[in-house]
């Protein structure tokens, strides 16, 4: 059991304490995922994580959207390529930005106060970037210069939020932007005419005005998305209703 290097869909609260204690034996272990975590156990969890010095991916999810998860006391997981956590957090964990390996990065549910981009950017090796259902409370988002090998974002749910700021010289491999259920997010971010690199823009159920903004028979902002080979809109037919329109915009690249 000591070798073990896989190990799924773990409900810890069937356990608690207990159960926590005997993951620490798992020194091999390279693929964790627990499910059903308590705030209780956030340093029994901690002091089990430390140990797997193999570990390569992490998947963390709350017993409840609203549980917080205290995963602060972590020095160091030296060859984490994926990290998913699901659940309240106070702050973003400590050690996330010193994850020179990691390569995937999900939040949901976080309720960050504080924008977590600024912990971020310097990760060297980040290619993924999903922050969803709240994972941010806040309203503005700021990319500062860095994230030089991120090339899919997505920004799922963030009720929140109104605006995007981003740096000249940020964002230089980014391909990809899906963005979903934004809903006081007007228009589409001037900023992103900047993102020399994107190639697919997918909005899902964004607000009318956003939407309006970059429609290519006379919106206001079509100019911010001229260079984005492929847009894709995704909108609700009538305001109650479950069905969906599609269409999609697309510049040709000039040669």
């Amino acid at each position: 059991m000591t070798v073990l290097q896989k190990l799924y869909h773990v409900e810890v609260d069937h356990g608690g304490l207990e159960l926590i204690a005997e993951l620490k034996k798992l020194k091999q272990l390279r693929k964790l995922g627990l499910k059903n975590v308590k705030r209780e156990y956030g340093n029994a969890l901690c002091e089990s994580i430390e140990e797997m010095k193999c570990l390569e991916s992490l998947h963390i999810s709350a017993i409840n959207e609203n549980e917080v998860i205290d995963l602060q006391f972590i020095s160091s997981l030296p060859q984490l390529r994926q990290l998913h956590l699901f659940g309240r957090l106070e702050k973003l964990p400590n050690w996330v930005p010193r994850l020179e390996q990691l390569v995937r990065l999900s939040i949901r549910f976080s309720k960050l106060k504080d924008d977590p981009l600024k912990l971020l950017k310097d990760l060297p090796n980040l290619l993924r970037l999903a922050i969803v259902c709240d994972a941010y409370d806040g309203e503005m988002l700021h990319f500062q210069v860095g994230f030089k090998k991120l090339n899919k974002l997505y920004l799922v749910q963030l009720n929140n939020l109104n605006s995007i700021l981003i740096d000249n010289g940020t964002l230089p491999a980014l391909k990809l932007i899906e963005m979903v259920s934004i809903p006081k997010l007007s228009e589409i971010p001037s900023d992103f005419h900047l993102l020399k690199s994107l190639e697919t823009l997918r909005l899902v159920n964004m607000p009318y005005e956003f939407n309006q903004s970059i429609d290519p028979n006379g919106g206001p902002k079509n100019w911010v998305i001229e260079h984005v080979k492929m847009v894709t809109v995704v909108e609700k037919v009538g305001s109650n209703s479950v069905e969906f329109s599609y269409r999609t915009i697309r510049h040709p690249r000039s040669t």
